[in-house]
This record gives C-alpha cells, structure tokens and sequence, in this order.
C-alpha cells in the first residue's frame, strides 16, 4: 500500500518568486528532508530570488526524534537565491526549539533569514515588506 502523501510544494505565483510546502499531517524527519530537497530542487531551478513558506498549520508539533540536531541540518540548508524561510502556524513549542537551535549552534548570520507568521496573510505580508526593502538598497 502506497504511504499518504505529508505534505505538497508548490509555486505560490506564475513567476515563481514564492515556494509553499504545506504540511497535510504529521509528518517525521524523513518527511521533513524529502520536502527540503524538493524545496532546494525548486529554489535551484530558478535564477531570481525565492522566498519558501512552510505552511506547519497542520503539524503543531515537533516529529519524534532529536530535535536539535535535526533543526540545525534541516535549517543550514540554503541556495544562493533563496531569500526569507517563513514558518506557518508553528506551535509555541516549535518556536522556541527553533530558537533553541540557533543559540545552541551559534546560527545568527543564518537564523536572520528565518520568520515566524501566524497565518498565510502574515507571511505574504513579511515578504511585501522585504521585497519593498530589498528594491531600496
């Protein structure tokens, strides 16, 4: 029997400027590592800048394992392109482990690029307002 499909990534816009990968369940670490590569496959087949939303709504906490460790590897991963990371409906929990993360692994010059929204509009707001940013440098 075929395993349910955890998650979607999909181009946000026709210009491919914004990527969502939206969680549908629960999901676990292996879940987490197909979604960032097909995130960086996306990302990857692109020249301008990209913005990723990760929609977690569904997924209000943490898969079981080691948390730490498995945040620094899925966080570091970066394309020269990719601009803001914006989490979706992170749980209190996520939130703070994500915070645990950058300090425990020293991850500022990183962690700059990582936002946290409540909803899809906050998000999409994060990135107007950094689109408006980036045009005046």
């Amino acid at each position: 029997m075929p395993s349910a499909v955890k998650y979607n990534c999909d181009w946000y816009d026709d210009g491919k400027t914004i990527l969502v990968i939206r969680a549908l369940t629960q999901w676990d670490w292996k879940d987490i590592d197909s979604a960032l590569t097909e995130q960086m496959n996306c990302v990857r087949s692109v020249k301008h800048s990209v913005y990723t939303i990760y929609d977690l709504s569904a997924t209000p906490v943490i898969p079981k394992g080691l948390a730490l460790p498995n945040l620094k590897r899925v966080t570091s991963e970066r394309q020269p392109n990719q601009r803001l990371t914006i989490y979706v409906g992170m749980g209190f929990l996520q939130e703070r482990l994500m915070e645990m993360t950058n300090t425990a692994f020293n991850l500022q010059e990183l962690f700059k690029n990582f936002h946290f929204a409540r909803t899809m509009d906050e998000a999409l707001a994060i990135i107007e307002a950094d689109k408006r940013r980036f045009q005046n440098v």
